[in-house]
């Protein structure tokens, strides 16, 4: 019958999201305005910006209208020099704060705190060649409210909805929050980060970072392992000066965690509102666009401001979604994220090192 149907199809979608909600192998948190939380990009961009400065970011997918994905973040940074000079940066730290929610009724979340030291080496005391090593380290606590989840031993065919609430649950064997170190690390080459046009034509950066080196155990339950595989980035990209008021940024990134890999190819355009000599972008009114394609996954569209201190950008997700192994939706689900850079306190001069924008 149509009943017993539905309640083999509901036992099925039931477990499969019981059995991964409580090894949680999903897929790592990310931002799609990767450079605005370049933290959780590569701890190498610790102390990457031109003064203390700190960063906002929130990204939202509401898959139904009981199932969310969402991602907060903050971030604070400071670089470290030594002395008074401006061109002599040591390095850098940095602080994350983060917190993620996801699943129905919004039972599964993920909380960190993560503090980043960075080191940069100059290969020429008066060069545009800098090498960047970071390392970072923190807590992480996951939590599910089984309140909110329901189990195939709770599902019931002659029950009105198939659902009986009444019935034993096993979530009593599992420990509702776990607590676990993480530790990553990251190395980053730079050309021109101080982005002196007078001198040359282009700034460059590529990096590579690895995060969770130590393979924390992810399980809910305290008879078996579930180690978190090691999620590996490399990203890498230019900044170009057309003239006094447009520069392109073509940018990569290629994620490789447990087999899989994930490509992203995008880049951003910058239009200065009123500069005509390319020494100027920094302190004139800047609009940037940019578009971005995740292979075989999504497109996303971004806008933005920037303007000396301050950098606000708005990007919008269209994202292709599985529901299960056997059933696809093709249909593309959107995804908001609004970033906000605020810098400080920056030193004046060379030395200025800066961070891609977005």
């Amino acid at each position: 019958s149509d009943r017993i149907m539905e309640f083999k199809r509901k036992i099925s979608l039931y477990f499969l999201v019981g059995f991964t909600s409580l090894h949680l192998y999903g897929q790592e948190a990310q931002f799609s305005q990767f450079y605005s939380a370049s933290l959780f990009l590569n701890p190498a961009f610790a102390g990457a910006t031109n003064g203390m400065s700190i960063s906002v970011n929130y990204r939202a997918q509401p898959l139904t209208s009981n199932v969310s994905n969402e991602l907060q973040q903050v971030s604070f940074q400071m670089p470290i020099y030594k002395g008074s000079a401006s061109d002599s940066r040591l390095g850098g730290v940095g602080l994350t704060l983060f917190n993620q929610v996801m699943g129905a009724g919004r039972a599964f979340k993920t909380q960190g705190a993560m503090l980043a030291l960075s080191k940069t080496i100059s290969f020429d005391l008066f060069g545009p060649e800098f090498l960047t090593v970071g390392i970072q380290g923190g807590m992480t606590r996951r939590t599910i409210d089984f309140s909110n989840l329901q189990w195939p031993s709770q599902f019931n065919p002659f029950e009105p909805g198939g659902f009986d609430g009444s019935l034993s649950n096993p979530a009593a064997q599992f420990e509702d929050n776990i607590n676990r170190p993480v530790i990553n690390a990251g190395v980053m080459y730079q050309f021109n980060p101080e982005k002196d046009y007078l001198l040359y034509s282009i700034s460059f950066f590529s990096g590579v970072a690895v995060t969770n080196i130590n393979r924390p155990n992810t399980s809910f339950t305290t008879d078996q392992e579930a180690k978190q595989p090691m999620l590996i980035k490399y990203h890498g990209g230019f900044e170009y000066v057309i003239n006094g008021k447009f520069r392109v940024s073509p940018n990569l990134l290629f994620a490789f965690q447990n087999g899989s890999i994930q490509s992203n190819f995008g880049g951003y355009l910058n239009y200065d509102l009123k500069g005509e000599k390319v020494q100027s972008f920094e302190d004139n009114l800047q609009i940037v666009g940019g578009l971005w394609y995740r292979l075989r996954d999504s497109f996303i569209f971004l806008v933005g401001v920037s303007k000396q201190k301050y950098r606000i950008g708005i990007s919008y997700d269209l994202n292709k979604t599985f529901i299960g192994p056997s059933e696809r939706n093709d249909t593309l689900q959107p995804a908001f994220e609004l970033s906000l850079n605020y810098t400080f306190k920056s030193r004046q001069g060379s030395g200025r090192f800066s961070n891609p924008l977005f």
